[in-house]
């Protein structure tokens, strides 16, 4: 989609919202998050490709930079356990 050409930078230093990324690339309206609020530097959401369920996992480069602490590995760890 070229509307990603929009979202993420080419500058790798300057933060953008991941969770517009995952709407674009999912069909739409098929985004639903896991936990929006706890370990913000990580996006966990069900969603479909194609009509397929999947999940996905994703930095969140606005908040911490995208960089993984215990609380983001804890709901990384629990998704994919559920996924």
């Amino acid at each position: 989609d070229e509307a990603l050409l929009d979202i993420v930078p080419n500058n790798p230093r300057k933060a953008y919202d991941v969770r517009k990324v995952i709407a674009l690339v999912a069909d739409r309206d098929s985004v639903f998050e896991l936990k929006p609020t706890f370990a913000r530097n990580v996006v966990t959401a069900f969603a479909r490709l194609g009509g397929r369920p999947v999940g996905f996992v994703a930095n969140q480069p606005q908040h911490l930079g995208g960089m993984l602490d215990a609380n983001a590995c804890d709901k990384l760890a629990h998704f994919i356990a559920l996924c």
